[in-house]
């Protein structure tokens, strides 16, 4: 009777060790679903605009030359969209897109010395026949992403894609490129499965990835504003740099809200943080959105104008952005207790 009591509570307690084993484990796994069902949104977000966009491309190339003008307003809108979506998908900064440096046939930046309209114009020149996707696969990753294509759709001193049948081939097969680099990304992205044992392993994971990002979006923003150079900012061809740091704002904070903030909560010193990080994210995003014109011409402003007024504006913009950055890369690592692996003056 002793034995059998013995084991009746033995058993009793392995069902109370496993319970609370998986009650331990059920917040990590909750939140490593959220990432997974997070990078699988945001790779899908890019496939469907990254599709429009060829379509539209497509459309352009096709309609009659009444019809142009119209088309040539859709494509654009289209590039703008899809500029966003890979603007979000960014922050995926690890994994596949990083084992198989993939970002760069998404986007090409820094481009100081105008890379991207000579690789363009080279191509067409060794190309008067028709172009395909295969030869812009095969070509310079300068050629292959959003940057050519907004060359193609944006320039003021270049012919007009909308007329030009080389020019449209060459929009119509990088857009390809990019809806085949898109479905990769989202049918692949797992195949490798991310390294998370524990709750450290994946704060480290998430908070790097958000650190970085803060810190491109940065150096993005500052490497015009403090150079006073309109041609240094991201999509200024577009003029669409506000809306793209904007983009990058509001990704960053559906990240943080969403991954990180339910870690913050155990002590008060967390909690502090976390109010002061939500409230900086909301003012900085506010802050970009009052701006009240394109980074471009507010540039374009300061050169010949000497406005103080766009100076004003700029330098508070980028003071709030600094001011959050400092938040993400230094503050928050320290209070999650997790290293993050680049050097978080850099930009300054």
């Amino acid at each position: 009777m002793k034995y059998l009591h013995f084991n009746h509570y033995r058993r009793i307690y392995s069902k109370c060790l496993l319970i609370s084993c998986i009650l331990i484990a059920s917040p990590l796994r909750a939140n490593t679903d959220s990432l997974t069902k997070l990078i699988e949104t945001t790779y899908a977000n890019l496939t469907t605009h990254a599709e429009t966009l060829h379509q539209s491309s497509q459309q352009l190339c096709k309609s009659p030359a009444t019809q142009q003008p119209a088309h040539l307003v859709t494509s654009q809108q289209a590039w703008r969209d899809v500029m966003g979506a890979w603007i979000k998908a960014d922050i995926i900064n690890f994994g596949l897109v990083v084992d198989e440096n993939i970002a760069w046939r998404f986007q090409f930046w820094p481009d100081k010395k105008n890379l991207v309209k000579r690789k363009v114009e080279q191509f067409l020149q060794q190309h008067s026949d028709a172009i395909t996707e295969q030869q812009v696969a095969q070509a310079s990753v300068i050629l292959q992403g959003l940057s050519s294509a907004e060359y193609l759709l944006f320039d003021q001193n270049s012919p007009s894609v909308a007329d030009n049948n080389q020019r449209c081939q060459l929009l119509v097969a990088i857009t390809k490129v990019l809806v085949k680099n898109s479905r990769y990304l989202q049918k692949q992205w797992n195949k490798q499965q991310l390294s998370i044992k524990n709750q450290h392993d994946y704060l480290a994971l998430v908070s790097n990835a958000l650190a970085s990002y803060l810190e491109k979006t940065y150096k993005k923003w500052s490497l015009a504003v403090l150079k006073e150079n309109p041609y240094f900012a991201e999509s200024w061809r577009s003029q669409h740099s506000n809306e793209n740091v904007q983009q990058s704002l509001m990704a960053a904070n559906r990240w943080y809200q969403q991954l990180i903030l339910p870690y913050l909560n155990d002590t008060k010193a967390k909690q502090v943080l976390a109010k002061s990080l939500s409230t900086n994210f909301q003012q900085t995003i506010t802050q970009f959105k009052a701006l009240p014109t394109s980074l471009f011409k507010m540039l374009q402003t300061i050169k010949q104008q000497e406005k103080q007024s766009a100076v004003n504006q700029l330098q508070t913009a980028t003071q709030q952005l600094r001011s959050l950055k400092k938040q993400v890369t230094v503050d928050l690592p320290q209070a999650l207790d997790v290293l993050i692996g680049f050097n978080a003056n850099d930009g300054d």
